[in-house]
Protein backbone atom coordinates (compact mmCIF):
# COMPACT_ATOMS: atom_id res chain seq x y z
CA UNK A 1 0.00 0.00 0.00
CA UNK A 2 1.33 3.83 -0.68
CA UNK A 3 2.40 6.11 1.84
CA UNK A 4 0.77 9.28 1.66
CA UNK A 5 2.87 12.17 3.54
CA UNK A 6 0.62 13.48 6.18
CA UNK A 7 0.67 17.34 7.65
CA UNK A 8 1.71 18.53 11.18
CA UNK A 9 -1.63 18.28 13.19
CA UNK A 10 -2.59 22.09 13.25
CA UNK A 11 -3.17 24.04 16.18
CA UNK A 12 -6.11 23.19 17.99
CA UNK A 13 -6.07 26.42 20.05
CA UNK A 14 -6.43 28.64 16.94
CA UNK A 15 -9.02 31.49 17.63
CA UNK A 16 -11.54 29.75 15.49
CA UNK A 17 -12.37 27.23 17.42
CA UNK A 18 -14.01 29.99 20.02
CA UNK A 19 -16.45 30.85 17.07
CA UNK A 20 -17.68 27.50 17.51
CA UNK A 21 -20.57 26.53 19.67
CA UNK A 22 -18.85 25.23 22.69
CA UNK A 23 -20.89 21.87 22.34
CA UNK A 24 -19.15 21.21 19.13
CA UNK A 25 -15.47 22.19 19.46
CA UNK A 26 -14.36 18.80 20.80
CA UNK A 27 -15.71 17.64 17.05
CA UNK A 28 -14.03 20.35 15.53
CA UNK A 29 -10.91 19.38 17.26
CA UNK A 30 -11.23 15.58 16.79
CA UNK A 31 -11.73 16.10 12.96
CA UNK A 32 -8.40 18.44 12.68
CA UNK A 33 -6.12 15.92 14.97
CA UNK A 34 -7.66 13.18 12.20
CA UNK A 35 -7.82 14.68 9.22
CA UNK A 36 -5.33 17.35 9.85
CA UNK A 37 -6.99 20.63 8.55
CA UNK A 38 -8.35 23.27 11.07
CA UNK A 39 -11.77 24.76 10.38
CA UNK A 40 -11.85 28.13 8.62
CA UNK A 41 -14.65 30.99 8.63
CA UNK A 42 -15.92 32.81 5.81
CA UNK A 43 -17.36 30.78 3.90
CA UNK A 44 -20.71 30.74 1.67
CA UNK A 45 -22.54 27.18 0.28
CA UNK A 46 -25.05 26.64 -2.38
CA UNK A 47 -26.55 23.14 -2.01
CA UNK A 48 -28.04 21.20 -5.00
CA UNK A 49 -30.05 18.68 -4.58
CA UNK A 50 -31.30 18.63 -8.50
CA UNK A 51 -29.00 17.46 -10.95
CA UNK A 52 -29.64 19.21 -13.98
CA UNK A 53 -29.31 22.80 -11.40
CA UNK A 54 -25.90 21.36 -10.44
CA UNK A 55 -25.08 20.64 -14.05
CA UNK A 56 -25.47 23.78 -15.41
CA UNK A 57 -23.70 25.83 -12.63
CA UNK A 58 -20.82 23.89 -12.87
CA UNK A 59 -20.80 24.38 -16.38
CA UNK A 60 -20.93 27.80 -16.29
CA UNK A 61 -17.80 28.14 -13.48
CA UNK A 62 -15.98 25.36 -15.75
CA UNK A 63 -16.46 28.24 -18.62
CA UNK A 64 -15.44 30.66 -16.58
CA UNK A 65 -11.93 29.24 -15.33
CA UNK A 66 -8.98 31.69 -16.05
CA UNK A 67 -6.09 30.10 -14.21
CA UNK A 68 -6.97 26.20 -13.65
CA UNK A 69 -9.45 23.53 -12.82
CA UNK A 70 -8.55 20.49 -10.67
CA UNK A 71 -10.78 17.30 -11.03
CA UNK A 72 -10.76 13.71 -9.25
CA UNK A 73 -13.88 11.84 -9.53
CA UNK A 74 -14.50 8.11 -8.24
CA UNK A 75 -16.37 8.17 -12.06
CA UNK A 76 -16.10 10.07 -15.02
CA UNK A 77 -18.39 8.11 -17.60
CA UNK A 78 -18.24 7.87 -21.36
CA UNK A 79 -21.94 9.39 -22.09
CA UNK A 80 -23.75 12.95 -22.48
CA UNK A 81 -23.08 14.68 -19.44
CA UNK A 82 -19.12 13.63 -19.74
CA UNK A 83 -18.83 14.48 -23.05
CA UNK A 84 -20.04 17.75 -22.60
CA UNK A 85 -17.54 18.55 -19.30
CA UNK A 86 -14.86 16.96 -21.71
CA UNK A 87 -14.99 19.63 -24.03
CA UNK A 88 -15.69 22.52 -22.04
CA UNK A 89 -12.48 21.18 -20.60
CA UNK A 90 -10.52 20.79 -24.17
CA UNK A 91 -11.74 24.13 -24.79
CA UNK A 92 -10.40 25.48 -21.57
CA UNK A 93 -7.23 23.77 -22.01
CA UNK A 94 -6.58 25.17 -25.67
CA UNK A 95 -7.46 28.58 -23.98
CA UNK A 96 -4.21 28.43 -21.85
CA UNK A 97 -6.03 26.99 -18.57
CA UNK A 98 -4.22 24.08 -17.36
CA UNK A 99 -6.78 21.37 -16.72
CA UNK A 100 -5.50 18.24 -14.06
CA UNK A 101 -7.60 15.42 -13.43
CA UNK A 102 -7.00 12.60 -11.10
CA UNK A 103 -8.98 9.08 -12.65
CA UNK A 104 -10.50 6.43 -10.71
CA UNK A 105 -9.25 3.88 -13.66
CA UNK A 106 -11.15 0.65 -11.90
CA UNK A 107 -14.61 2.22 -11.19
CA UNK A 108 -14.66 3.22 -15.71
CA UNK A 109 -15.70 1.55 -18.56
CA UNK A 110 -14.80 4.25 -20.84
CA UNK A 111 -14.42 3.97 -24.81
CA UNK A 112 -10.80 4.28 -25.16
CA UNK A 113 -11.19 7.17 -27.72
CA UNK A 114 -13.02 9.33 -24.77
CA UNK A 115 -10.05 9.42 -22.50
CA UNK A 116 -7.17 9.59 -25.26
CA UNK A 117 -9.18 12.48 -26.19
CA UNK A 118 -8.38 13.99 -23.38
CA UNK A 119 -4.62 12.24 -22.85
CA UNK A 120 -3.60 14.39 -26.21
CA UNK A 121 -5.28 17.91 -25.25
CA UNK A 122 -2.57 19.38 -25.07
CA UNK A 123 -2.87 21.23 -21.43
CA UNK A 124 -4.99 18.72 -19.77
CA UNK A 125 -2.86 16.45 -17.36
CA UNK A 126 -3.97 13.22 -16.35
CA UNK A 127 -2.96 10.35 -13.53
CA UNK A 128 -4.41 7.04 -12.56
CA UNK A 129 -5.40 5.66 -9.39
CA UNK A 130 -4.27 2.41 -10.74
CA UNK A 131 -3.01 2.63 -14.02
CA UNK A 132 -4.10 -0.51 -16.09
CA UNK A 133 -0.67 -2.02 -16.52
CA UNK A 134 0.74 -1.48 -13.48
CA UNK A 135 -0.05 -5.40 -12.17
CA UNK A 136 1.55 -5.74 -9.21
CA UNK A 137 0.23 -2.35 -7.79
CA UNK A 138 -3.18 -3.48 -8.59
CA UNK A 139 -2.70 -6.23 -6.65
CA UNK A 140 -1.19 -4.49 -3.32
CA UNK A 141 -4.31 -1.70 -3.73
CA UNK A 142 -7.36 -3.71 -5.20
CA UNK A 143 -9.25 -2.60 -2.76
CA UNK A 144 -8.24 1.24 -2.01
CA UNK A 145 -10.37 3.24 -4.60
CA UNK A 146 -10.70 7.30 -5.04
CA UNK A 147 -13.84 7.71 -4.14
CA UNK A 148 -14.07 11.27 -4.15
CA UNK A 149 -16.13 14.06 -6.25
CA UNK A 150 -14.13 17.29 -5.84
CA UNK A 151 -13.79 19.59 -8.62
CA UNK A 152 -11.64 23.28 -7.52
CA UNK A 153 -12.00 25.88 -10.04
CA UNK A 154 -9.22 28.75 -9.91
CA UNK A 155 -9.50 28.39 -6.37
CA UNK A 156 -12.60 29.99 -6.05
CA UNK A 157 -15.03 27.62 -6.04
CA UNK A 158 -14.90 23.86 -5.20
CA UNK A 159 -17.55 21.18 -6.23
CA UNK A 160 -18.08 18.22 -3.85
CA UNK A 161 -20.81 15.76 -2.74
CA UNK A 162 -22.47 12.90 -4.29
CA UNK A 163 -22.49 13.67 -7.65
CA UNK A 164 -19.80 12.04 -10.06
CA UNK A 165 -19.68 12.91 -13.97
CA UNK A 166 -22.38 10.58 -15.21
CA UNK A 167 -25.75 10.95 -16.72
CA UNK A 168 -27.64 9.32 -13.75
CA UNK A 169 -25.96 11.79 -11.42
CA UNK A 170 -27.99 15.01 -13.21
CA UNK A 171 -30.87 13.41 -15.31
CA UNK A 172 -32.35 10.13 -12.85
CA UNK A 173 -30.98 10.27 -9.03
CA UNK A 174 -31.95 12.49 -6.65
CA UNK A 175 -28.41 13.49 -5.08
CA UNK A 176 -27.07 15.80 -3.17
CA UNK A 177 -24.20 18.26 -4.08
CA UNK A 178 -22.47 21.63 -2.50
CA UNK A 179 -20.99 24.72 -4.14
CA UNK A 180 -18.54 26.40 -1.73
CA UNK A 181 -17.05 29.75 -1.94
CA UNK A 182 -14.15 30.78 1.11
CA UNK A 183 -11.12 29.87 2.39
CA UNK A 184 -12.34 26.39 2.63
CA UNK A 185 -11.79 26.22 -1.17
CA UNK A 186 -7.60 26.19 -0.73
CA UNK A 187 -8.14 23.39 2.08
CA UNK A 188 -9.55 21.43 -1.23
CA UNK A 189 -7.11 22.36 -3.63
CA UNK A 190 -4.30 21.64 -0.90
CA UNK A 191 -5.96 18.45 -0.65
CA UNK A 192 -5.85 17.74 -4.20
CA UNK A 193 -2.31 18.58 -4.75
CA UNK A 194 -1.32 16.47 -2.03
CA UNK A 195 -3.09 13.32 -4.20
CA UNK A 196 -1.95 14.40 -7.30
CA UNK A 197 1.81 13.85 -6.48
CA UNK A 198 0.91 10.79 -4.39
CA UNK A 199 -0.19 8.94 -7.44
CA UNK A 200 2.45 10.41 -9.63
CA UNK A 201 1.43 13.92 -11.09
CA UNK A 202 4.30 16.51 -11.38
CA UNK A 203 4.18 19.25 -8.76
CA UNK A 204 2.68 22.40 -10.22
CA UNK A 205 4.05 26.21 -9.61
CA UNK A 206 2.55 28.00 -6.85
CA UNK A 207 -0.22 29.25 -7.40
CA UNK A 208 -2.07 33.10 -6.19
CA UNK A 209 -3.60 33.46 -2.85
CA UNK A 210 -7.22 32.39 -3.37
CA UNK A 211 -10.04 35.09 -3.12
CA UNK A 212 -12.46 35.16 -0.45
CA UNK A 213 -16.00 35.98 0.47
CA UNK A 214 -16.95 38.57 2.29
CA UNK A 215 -16.54 38.20 6.39
CA UNK A 216 -19.14 36.87 8.85
CA UNK A 217 -19.49 33.89 6.52
CA UNK A 218 -19.83 29.74 7.43
CA UNK A 219 -17.20 28.59 9.25
CA UNK A 220 -16.38 24.42 7.54
CA UNK A 221 -14.07 22.10 7.72
CA UNK A 222 -12.58 19.32 5.41
CA UNK A 223 -12.44 16.04 6.37
CA UNK A 224 -10.28 13.37 4.24
CA UNK A 225 -10.22 9.70 4.85
CA UNK A 226 -8.05 6.92 3.58
CA UNK A 227 -6.70 3.44 4.13
CA UNK A 228 -2.98 5.67 4.90
CA UNK A 229 -3.84 6.04 8.26
CA UNK A 230 -4.84 4.40 11.33
CA UNK A 231 -6.63 7.74 12.07
CA UNK A 232 -10.49 7.44 10.76
CA UNK A 233 -11.67 11.24 10.25
CA UNK A 234 -14.55 10.12 8.10
CA UNK A 235 -15.92 6.74 10.91
CA UNK A 236 -14.71 9.45 13.96
CA UNK A 237 -16.64 12.83 12.43
CA UNK A 238 -20.12 10.75 12.32
CA UNK A 239 -19.79 8.60 15.90
CA UNK A 240 -18.05 12.14 17.81
CA UNK A 241 -21.25 14.27 16.10
CA UNK A 242 -23.87 11.22 17.17
CA UNK A 243 -22.21 11.85 21.03
CA UNK A 244 -22.41 15.44 20.83
CA UNK A 245 -26.09 15.58 19.45
CA UNK A 246 -28.69 16.57 22.15
CA UNK A 247 -31.45 17.16 19.92
CA UNK A 248 -31.44 15.74 16.82
CA UNK A 249 -29.42 13.32 13.97
CA UNK A 250 -30.46 12.70 10.42
CA UNK A 251 -28.27 11.02 8.30
CA UNK A 252 -28.89 10.40 4.25
CA UNK A 253 -26.86 7.05 2.74
CA UNK A 254 -27.45 4.96 -0.03
CA UNK A 255 -24.98 1.92 1.30
CA UNK A 256 -25.56 1.17 4.42
CA UNK A 257 -22.49 -1.28 6.09
CA UNK A 258 -21.58 0.33 9.19
CA UNK A 259 -19.33 -1.20 12.09
CA UNK A 260 -21.18 -1.98 15.43
CA UNK A 261 -19.37 1.58 17.35
CA UNK A 262 -21.28 3.61 14.51
CA UNK A 263 -24.86 1.53 15.77
CA UNK A 264 -23.77 1.71 19.10
CA UNK A 265 -23.14 5.60 18.83
CA UNK A 266 -26.58 5.68 17.29
CA UNK A 267 -28.32 3.49 20.22
CA UNK A 268 -26.57 5.70 22.62
CA UNK A 269 -28.05 8.67 21.06
CA UNK A 270 -31.76 7.53 21.25
CA UNK A 271 -30.97 6.71 25.23
CA UNK A 272 -30.40 10.33 25.43
CA UNK A 273 -33.53 11.32 24.29
CA UNK A 274 -31.76 12.25 20.64
CA UNK A 275 -34.15 11.82 17.83
CA UNK A 276 -32.08 9.64 15.07
CA UNK A 277 -33.11 9.12 11.73
CA UNK A 278 -32.00 6.85 8.90
CA UNK A 279 -32.82 7.26 5.45
CA UNK A 280 -32.06 4.99 2.52
CA UNK A 281 -33.23 4.40 -0.72
CA UNK A 282 -36.20 2.13 -1.59
CA UNK A 283 -34.83 0.57 -4.10
CA UNK A 284 -30.64 0.09 -5.37
CA UNK A 285 -28.13 0.55 -8.38
CA UNK A 286 -26.71 -2.62 -7.24
CA UNK A 287 -29.22 -4.99 -6.90
CA UNK A 288 -27.37 -6.63 -4.33
CA UNK A 289 -27.07 -3.97 -1.96
CA UNK A 290 -30.85 -3.95 -1.21
CA UNK A 291 -30.18 -6.70 0.64
CA UNK A 292 -27.17 -5.85 2.59
CA UNK A 293 -28.89 -3.44 3.65
CA UNK A 294 -31.85 -4.35 5.12
CA UNK A 295 -29.62 -6.92 6.51
CA UNK A 296 -28.71 -4.06 9.21
CA UNK A 297 -32.43 -2.94 9.89
CA UNK A 298 -33.39 -4.83 12.46
CA UNK A 299 -30.27 -3.66 14.26
CA UNK A 300 -31.08 0.23 13.76
CA UNK A 301 -34.48 -0.52 15.16
CA UNK A 302 -33.82 -2.23 17.96
CA UNK A 303 -31.28 0.56 18.94
CA UNK A 304 -34.65 3.01 18.25
CA UNK A 305 -33.63 4.61 15.24
CA UNK A 306 -36.39 6.14 13.44
CA UNK A 307 -35.41 4.20 9.67
CA UNK A 308 -37.29 5.66 6.23
CA UNK A 309 -36.85 4.47 2.82
CA UNK A 310 -37.07 6.64 -0.04
CA UNK A 311 -39.44 5.96 -2.84
CA UNK A 312 -37.52 6.28 -6.59
CA UNK A 313 -35.46 8.14 -8.20
CA UNK A 314 -33.38 6.59 -5.89
CA UNK A 315 -31.48 8.77 -3.75
CA UNK A 316 -27.45 8.71 -3.92
CA UNK A 317 -27.47 11.88 -1.30
CA UNK A 318 -24.33 11.43 2.02
CA UNK A 319 -25.60 14.24 4.25
CA UNK A 320 -26.15 14.62 7.99
CA UNK A 321 -27.59 17.24 9.50
CA UNK A 322 -27.72 17.74 13.51
CA UNK A 323 -29.13 20.21 16.00
CA UNK A 324 -29.84 23.17 14.00
CA UNK A 325 -26.20 23.99 13.66
CA UNK A 326 -24.06 21.14 12.42
CA UNK A 327 -23.99 19.93 8.35
CA UNK A 328 -21.99 17.49 6.93
CA UNK A 329 -21.89 16.76 3.34
CA UNK A 330 -19.27 14.34 0.66
CA UNK A 331 -18.77 11.08 -0.45
CA UNK A 332 -17.98 8.89 2.42
CA UNK A 333 -21.27 6.17 2.87
CA UNK A 334 -22.11 5.08 6.23
CA UNK A 335 -20.61 1.61 5.37
CA UNK A 336 -17.26 -0.25 6.23
CA UNK A 337 -15.29 0.79 2.91
CA UNK A 338 -16.17 4.48 3.07
CA UNK A 339 -14.62 4.31 6.66
CA UNK A 340 -11.22 1.79 6.05
CA UNK A 341 -10.84 1.44 2.74
CA UNK A 342 -11.92 3.78 0.40
CA UNK A 343 -10.10 7.41 -0.39
CA UNK A 344 -13.08 9.81 0.87
CA UNK A 345 -13.76 13.97 1.56
CA UNK A 346 -16.49 15.38 3.59
CA UNK A 347 -16.88 18.92 4.77
CA UNK A 348 -18.48 19.82 7.43
CA UNK A 349 -20.36 23.14 8.27
CA UNK A 350 -20.79 24.90 11.58
CA UNK A 351 -23.30 27.50 10.78
CA UNK A 352 -27.30 28.19 11.68
CA UNK A 353 -28.31 28.87 8.56
CA UNK A 354 -26.67 26.42 6.34
CA UNK A 355 -28.19 23.71 9.09
CA UNK A 356 -32.00 25.18 8.61
CA UNK A 357 -31.24 24.40 4.55
CA UNK A 358 -29.99 21.00 5.35
CA UNK A 359 -32.80 20.11 7.60
CA UNK A 360 -35.22 21.12 4.56
CA UNK A 361 -33.42 18.61 2.48
CA UNK A 362 -33.98 15.94 4.49
CA UNK A 363 -37.75 16.63 5.38
CA UNK A 364 -38.26 16.86 1.57
CA UNK A 365 -36.93 13.89 0.96
CA UNK A 366 -39.27 12.52 4.29
CA UNK A 367 -42.43 13.56 2.35
CA UNK A 368 -41.20 10.54 -0.46
CA UNK A 369 -40.51 8.16 1.89
CA UNK A 370 -42.48 5.57 4.10
CA UNK A 371 -41.15 4.82 7.42
CA UNK A 372 -40.28 1.15 8.28
CA UNK A 373 -41.23 -0.72 11.12
CA UNK A 374 -40.28 -4.03 13.01
CA UNK A 375 -43.34 -5.89 11.36
CA UNK A 376 -41.21 -5.23 7.77
CA UNK A 377 -38.48 -6.95 8.68
CA UNK A 378 -39.58 -10.27 9.93
CA UNK A 379 -37.87 -11.71 7.27
CA UNK A 380 -37.33 -16.12 7.73
CA UNK A 381 -33.73 -17.90 8.37
CA UNK A 382 -33.60 -18.40 4.92
CA UNK A 383 -33.62 -15.17 3.81
CA UNK A 384 -31.61 -13.78 6.76
CA UNK A 385 -28.52 -16.39 5.82
CA UNK A 386 -29.07 -15.12 1.80
CA UNK A 387 -28.42 -11.38 2.96
CA UNK A 388 -25.37 -12.35 5.21
CA UNK A 389 -24.25 -14.10 2.26
CA UNK A 390 -24.48 -10.93 0.36
CA UNK A 391 -22.71 -8.89 3.28
CA UNK A 392 -19.79 -11.00 2.03
CA UNK A 393 -19.71 -10.62 -2.04
CA UNK A 394 -21.11 -6.99 -1.92
CA UNK A 395 -18.52 -5.70 0.67
CA UNK A 396 -16.32 -5.63 -2.17
CA UNK A 397 -18.27 -4.67 -5.05
CA UNK A 398 -20.09 -0.91 -4.09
Amino acid sequence: MRKIPVPPTPDLSAPVYDSIDINWRPLARTLALRGKMNPVGGNSVEIFTDGRTKFEAFNRDLQSAERFIDMEYYRFAADTIAGVVKNILMDKAEEGVPVRMILESRSNSPKASFYKQLRKTEGIFTVDVQPPGDVFGYILNIDFRDHRKIAVIDGKYCYTGGMNIADVYHTEWRDTHVKLEGPIVEDFENMFDTFWEYFGGKPFAVRPIRETVKDGGAIMQVAQGGPYTLDRPIKDGVEQALAASRDYFWIQTPYLCPPLTTIKAMRDAVNRGVDVRLMVPENQDVPIMLWVNRYFYRRFLKAGVKLYERHDPFIHSKMYVTDDYVSCYGSANLDNRSFFLNYENNVYIYNKDVAGQSRSVFEEDLAHSREITREDVRWNIFQRIWQGFLILVGYSQW
